[in-house]
């Protein structure tokens, strides 16, 4: 389920509805060809359960491939000079350091207990 106020039955039940409703899904209540029985995007009308499997197989895959690996370390690397990423680099390190204190507080209750 995508959204979690709202139960499949909810969805609207064909794609023109829940694209005038402003919806991204819908719910038909028929099975795709991998026995799902899930919402559906309205963009592609693929089932959300196995458009989930392809993109966690790809992700696997790609992971595997050097040329991929390259040009991921390479897009990061010009990420991190841009201003965004600078912002996002400096939050990340922000909330690191709070869980390394909230850490080093708990280890010295228990040690001074």
């Amino acid at each position: 389920m995508i959204n979690n106020c709202m139960k499949n039955e909810d969805y609207p039940r064909t794609k023109k509805d829940a694209i005038a409703a402003g919806l991204k899904h819908f719910f038909t209540n028929k099975r795709c060809l991998n026995d799902h029985l899930d919402l559906r995007t309205i963009h592609s009308g693929q089932c959300v359960l196995c458009r989930r499997e392809y993109f966690r197989r790809h992700a696997i895959e790609q992971r595997k491939n050097p040329a991929f690996r390259k040009y991921q370390r390479e897009y990061q690397a010009k990420y991190k000079l841009t201003e965004r990423g600078k912002q996002n680099i400096s939050k990340a390190h922000a909330k690191h350091k709070r869980k390394l204190e909230a850490l080093r507080d708990e280890v010295r209750k228990t040690d001074s207990s």
